[in-house]
C-alpha cells in the first residue's frame, strides 16, 4: 500500500499535508508544525492533528520528521526521513513503518545579476511561462507545476498509468498548451505517447476530465528521455491541474 502526500508550508509556522492513499484509507488533511534552522539548512516538522478524512474508520500515521533544505539551478527541496505513530497511540504502543520524503519547489525563472560581481538567487516567476498561459487561457484552470525533470534528449516517451486504486480516472495530457493525449481512462497498463520538445523548457500538464471514485485525479506519469526513465507522482483536480516542467540537461 502506498500514500501520495502534499504537504503546504504557511509563513506562521504551520502547514498542511494532504494524504491519499492508493488502498482503502481514502484522504485525509493533517495539520502540522514546522520550524527552519537557516544555520544547518534543517527543517523540523510534526504532524498535531487531523483535520479532515474520508475513511473515518481508517487509523492514519501522525509523522515528524527532520528534512534537509538544497538549492539547484531548477528547484528547491527537501529531503530526510520522517517517523511516527498511529492516531490514538504513540511511537512505543503503535509505531508507523519509518519511511523518506521529498518536497520539491521548481523555480520557473532566474533572476538576471545586476552587477557582474554579484551573483543572485533563483527566484519563482510571480507569472506564469507562455506555455502555462496557453493552458490556463484555452482550459480556465489554474496549472501547478509539482516536480522538474532535465532530459538529455529532444524525443522523449510520455508514459502514464494508475499507480494506485483503479477507480475511473480519465484525464487528458497537455504539452505545452497543446493537447497530445485525449480523454484517456487510466489503468494500470501504461499508455504510450512519443512527443518531440520544441523548446528549452516544456511543461506537460495533467488535465482531469472526472475525479473517479476517489478524490484528487492521481496518477504516474514516466518521461523516459532514452538514457533514463523518471516517474512522478502528479494529481489534479477539476480547478488546478499538476504539471511537470521538463528542462533540457546543460552544463553550467
Amino acid at each position: 500500500m502506498g500514500f501520495i502526500s502534499e504537504m503546504k508550508f504557511n509563513e506562521d509556522g504551520m502547514g498542511t499535508s494532504h494524504i491519499t492513499s492508493d488502498g482503502e484509507g481514502g484522504n485525509a488533511v493533517h495539520r502540522f508544525s514546522w520550524s527552519y534552522d537557516a544555520a544547518s539548512q534543517q527543517l523540523d516538522f510534526q504532524e498535531i492533528e487531523i483535520l479532515e478524512e474520508s475513511v473515518p474508520s481508517w487509523r492514519w500515521c501522525m509523522k515528524s520528521g527532520k528534512l534537509h533544505f538544497k538549492k539547484e539551478r531548477h528547484r528547491l527541496s527537501l529531503t530526510g526521513d520522517w517517523h511516527g505513530f498511529i492516531e490514538g497511540f504513540d511511537e512505543k504502543s503503535g509505531g508507523c513503518a519509518p519511511g523518506k520524503l521529498y518536497v520539491e519547489q521548481p523555480i520557473l525563472a532566474e533572476s538576471e545579476p545586476t552587477n557582474p560581481n554579484e551573483t543572485n538567487d533563483p527566484i519563482i516567476a510571480k507569472h506564469d511561462p507562455p506555455q502555462i498561459k496557453a493552458y490556463e487561457t484555452k482550459t480556465k484552470r489554474e496549472a501547478d507545476v509539482e516536480r522538474v525533470l532535465e532530459v538529455r534528449s529532444k524525443t522523449i516517451r510520455i508514459r502514464v498509468w494508475d499507480n494506485g486504486t483503479v477507480d475511473g480516472d480519465v484525464l487528458s495530457l497537455f504539452l505545452n498548451g497543446e493537447q497530445i493525449v485525449k480523454n484517456y481512462r487510466v489503468t494500470r497498463q501504461k499508455h504510450e505517447t512519443i512527443v518531440k520538445l520544441d523548446k528549452p523548457t516544456n511543461f506537460i500538464i495533467l488535465h482531469a476530465i472526472n475525479l473517479g471514485s476517489i478524490s484528487p485525479n492521481t496518477v504516474a506519469v514516466s518521461v523516459d528521455d532514452g538514457f533514463e526513465e523518471q516517474v512522478v507522482i502528479i494529481s489534479s483536480n477539476l480547478d488546478k491541474s499538476g504539471a511537470i516542467m521538463i528542462k533540457e540537461f546543460t552544463v553550467k
